[in-house]
């Protein structure tokens, strides 16, 4: 539909001035009149002023309007306040650019109180723009910064009026200070009110989307059922999803994976991903409400974005036993120690027979003497908000009573270095929302991309088992398995080194379980031996490989972690070091000849 405007043109001399415009008849002129001085009213459809001749008296309109100009797909952006509409106008031309295009990016004339305009979505002007021209090859994903001038106090309406785009072409307007993001369109308008006065641009930006899925929860908060959804299509992909405010939030419930291309989340909304569920993006994550992830002792949920995330994620980790120690790493970075220790939710015991009182959180330091390497923060410690959980740090904790802890943060989506002491224990931890796999993987593993960090003696994990009451060790011939989100274990440095590196190439959406430690499913003998006591069963395990020898081979003899009370290992053939092993390999051949020492440790009477 073409627009109506009507000019009131002033002739003074040479120049000319327009001042006013309203909505009249629709009077088309052929070119040629000749307006003299004096106050002249124009009627005509929107098109392109073409001026042949300029004199003192008059001006001759010898090429008048030409029409078909208004057929451009266009946005006109409108805000509206106290009776009074502003716009500013986007279009798109197949010539037009992202940068300034002379004679078709119109600047503003910054002249009025209540004004509204566009800046160059290239970035490579300040200027502000009334109009601004776009190339139609790019209708979607594009981001239009929007300048807004108005006073304190002001209530504004934004609204669109949209001509000749595609149909399936969203608009959306973003709102960073209240965290909004308000899809546009003949009937839906977006209402602010201005408790500060506007006058430029950051506040405001306008987004183009083409096929944005958005969560309208019409049925109930499966993610998977269809008429949660407008459009009745659930998210693939490549989808592009939008959770909007509404009375049901959506869940990922377990056993359900999902792949999408972008996510956003709107203010006040919420999208909570339970234990068992996933959500991997490929692009970004903009999160402006509540994301919530859960866990149990055996299982969790896991998110991977693998472009930027923007906005915090709240993960629970559960399954923690009253008056138990948890060795755990926060999943997210930025959380405080002091709000963790003292949010009630997480029952986090205190030591008050102390001064000054002990929080049950505590971090290991192994130089420190035996019964003092864990180190636990007091309430002078946590007297301030400045202390963060570590990333890639493991932490002892323990709650009063059953139930989970939470930690709220931003997620890592790149590779974490974590430093180590050398030569040394060091408790490290999972930093990632998603599962690390230990060892096999194809061998895009944590062992194998740090196993030159490693002691010789002890090339791999220590994880807590709850069946055997101690760490056992995870390396590259054991059963394939993984680091869960938040998951702490300890390692054994090499002389030397100072790091090991999280890679975030790595991360997965389910732990990988069962496997064999042989490549192609090759049966390696084995012998499990096994000690019980008081309803406790721990082992070590002796296997027999082609190019193992009798001395120590990296990576196949695991050393063991020498914490626990009750528990049995194995030295070397003839050659014994004083080094305990969980885990030792030998050759074939000495299957029938071997005389292997064992050692147990128990405390009397068990």
């Amino acid at each position: 539909m073409k627009s109506l405007y009507s000019f009131i043109v002033l002739f003074l001399g040479s120049s000319l001035l327009l001042i006013g415009q309203s909505i009249t008849s629709n009077v088309i002129g052929n070119g040629g009149g000749t307006l003299d001085n004096g106050t002249t009213i124009l009627d005509f459809t929107i098109g392109e002023l073409m001026i042949n001749t300029l004199t003192n008296n008059s001006v001759n309109l010898a090429q008048g309007f030409q029409q078909g100009k208004s057929s451009s797909p266009t946005i006109e952006l409108k805000i509206s306040s106290e009776g009074v509409t502003v716009i500013t106008t986007i279009i798109y031309r197949n010539t037009a650019t992202l940068g300034l295009d002379p004679g078709y990016d119109v600047g503003n004339f910054n002249g009025a109180s209540f004004d509204i305009y566009t800046h160059l979505v290239d970035g490579s002007s300040t200027s502000n723009f009334t109009y601004q021209a776009l190339p139609n090859s790019n209708y979607d994903a594009m981001v239009i910064p929007i300048g807004l001038k108005a006073n304190a106090g002001k209530e504004v309406v934004f609204s669109i009026k949209k001509t000749n785009l595609p149909a399936n072409l969203e608009i959306f307007i973003e709102d960073k200070e209240l965290k909004n993001y308000v899809l546009l369109d003949e009937t839906t308008n977006y209402t602010v009110s201005l408790d500060n006065a506007q006058d430029g641009i950051g506040r405001f930006y306008l987004h183009t989307r083409q096929n944005q899925l958005i969560w309208n929860g019409n049925t109930n908060s499966n993610w998977l059922e269809t008429t949660n959804w407008k459009n009745n299509s659930v998210p693939i992909n490549t989808s592009d999803v939008l959770i909007e405010n509404t009375i049901n939030n959506p869940k990922i419930e377990a056993n359900t994976n999902v792949s999408i291309n972008n996510l956003r989340i709107n203010n006040s909304s919420i999208l909570d991903v339970q234990s068992g569920g996933s959500i991997t993006i490929t692009s970004d994550l903009e999160n402006n409400g509540n994301f919530t992830m859960t866990s149990t002792s055996t299982n969790s949920s896991t998110l991977i974005v693998k472009g930027t995330s923007n906005g915090q994620v709240t993960y629970e980790r559960g399954g923690l036993k009253a008056n138990v120690w948890s060795i755990v790493s926060a999943p997210v970075a930025g959380q405080s120690i002091k709000e963790f220790a003292e949010n009630a939710a997480n029952d986090i015991r205190i030591n008050t027979s102390v001064t000054p009182n002990r929080y049950a959180i505590a971090y290991y330091d192994d130089s420190k003497p035996a019964g003092s390497k864990w180190v636990y923060y007091t309430t002078d410690d946590l007297a301030t908000n400045t202390l963060t959980f570590e990333k890639g740090r493991s932490y002892a904790v323990s709650r009063l009573t059953n139930g989970s802890v939470t930690f709220t943060g931003t997620i890592e989506t790149t590779d974490v270095a974590k430093s180590i002491v050398a030569s040394e224990w060091n408790a490290i931890g999972n930093p990632y929302t998603a599962f690390l796999p230990i060892n096999e993987n194809a061998g895009t593993n944590f062992i194998n991309s740090n196993v030159s960090k490693f002691n010789l003696v002890n090339v791999g994990v220590y994880v807590w088992d709850n069946a055997q009451a101690k760490y056992v060790g995870k390396s590259l011939i054991t059963g394939e398995s993984s680091l869960a989100p938040g998951q702490g274990f300890f390692v054994k440095a090499a002389a030397g080194v100072s790091n090991v590196t999280f890679n975030q190439s790595q991360r997965k959406v389910q732990p990988l379980t069962g496997g064999n430690f042989s490549k192609g499913g090759v049966v390696v003998p084995s012998i499990q031996l096994l000690a019980t006591s008081k309803g406790v069963t721990i082992d070590t395990n002796i296997k027999y490989f082609e190019n193992a020898t009798e001395g120590l081979d990296p990576g196949y003899d695991l050393g063991n972690y020498a914490r626990a009370s009750f528990d049995v290992f194995t030295r070397f053939v003839g050659n014994d070091k004083g080094e305990d092993f969980t885990i030792q390999s030998l050759p074939v051949e000495s299957i029938d000849s071997t005389v292997l020492p064992i050692g147990l440790s128990a405390t009397a009477g068990a």
